[in-house]
């Protein structure tokens, strides 16, 4: 696993870090093809770094939703 990661994968916590995605939108890009990503284990997901930044790069930020309590 030590390869995959210095090939510039990222772990979930890591892209989270990186994008300010929230863990399941990292899954749901992941599950739906938009960023390449690749799924060790039950809930292990390691995101490829260039991906993610191709992604995030084409996105527009949407807005902001108000929470109500």
């Amino acid at each position: 696993m030590t390869d995959i990661l210095s090939a510039g994968w990222l772990t979930t916590e890591e892209a989270q870090a990186l994008t300010g995605y929230t863990t399941f939108h990292l899954a749901r890009l992941a599950r739906g093809g938009q960023v390449t990503a690749q799924k060790l284990g039950g809930r292990l997901w390691l995101f490829n770094q260039a991906s993610l930044a191709a992604y995030t790069a084409t996105v527009r930020p949407g807005p902001k939703r108000k929470r109500t309590k």
